[in-house]
């Protein structure tokens, strides 16, 4: 049964059975595959770039599509499933993380990489611990005109590590704090959009002649 609060977790949280543990030992890291940009299509199978990784989600707006017919060798390896997570590694945005909360199935280009979570750690777990240490994964983005984060820095990176049962409550309290926070936004967002109509609509009454 999942906790009731995070301050009902936290006032049962016994620590000292966690440890810390570096990217490697939880996640195999998948580069995706590098598509031919003279071949993208407005239609078929759709593909991840960095700028559909956003605000830790995927973004669809601005997608790119290819036909499989193009590619004769087995692309399954570079699929981001739903709930599967991934993580930019080429360009200024370098360092964006995603999970795919959408009930689809992506390709990722060379730009961005999978975290393939292993059988010791939960992925929504991974997902929100690599949300904590965000700051240190942006330190390690490298070069001059063309940055990039370097995959072998990235695995070395610790992560708070308790046991399985821990994890699985830890995503289920912090993935209804963040969807709660989404849904008070799309709130703020009407309620500001209805304040500014009303702005205008009061404003023109005032200065009409």
């Amino acid at each position: 049964m999942p906790p009731t609060s995070i301050l009902d977790l936290l006032t049962k949280l016994d620590k000292k059975d966690w440890k810390k543990i570096i990217l490697k030992d939880v996640v195999d890291i998948q580069r995706g595959f590098s598509f031919d940009d003279k071949k993208y299509k407005k239609s078929g199978l759709p593909i991840i770039k960095v700028l559909n990784v956003q605000q830790g989600k995927i973004n669809v707006e601005n997608l790119v599509y290819f036909d499989p017919n193009d590619y004769p060798r087995d692309l399954s390896k570079f699929l981001l499933k739903p709930g599967e997570i991934c993580i930019t590694v080429s360009g200024a945005s370098s360092g964006k993380i995603a999970i795919n909360n959408i009930n689809q199935d992506f390709y990722l280009s060379s730009t961005v990489c999978k975290l393939n979570a292993k059988e010791n750690i939960v992925p929504k777990y991974l997902y929100h611990s690599l949300l904590y240490i965000h700051k240190e994964i942006k330190n390690l983005v490298r070069g001059g005109a063309v940055k990039g984060l370097p995959i072998k820095q990235l695995e070395q990176l610790k992560i708070p590590f308790p046991p399985i049962n821990i994890q699985k409550k830890i995503a289920y309290l912090l993935d209804e704090l963040r969807t709660k926070k989404e849904e008070l936004k799309e709130d703020l967002l009407k309620e500001i959009n209805i304040n500014e109509k009303k702005y205008e609509y009061y404003r023109n009454l005032l200065f009409s002649l």
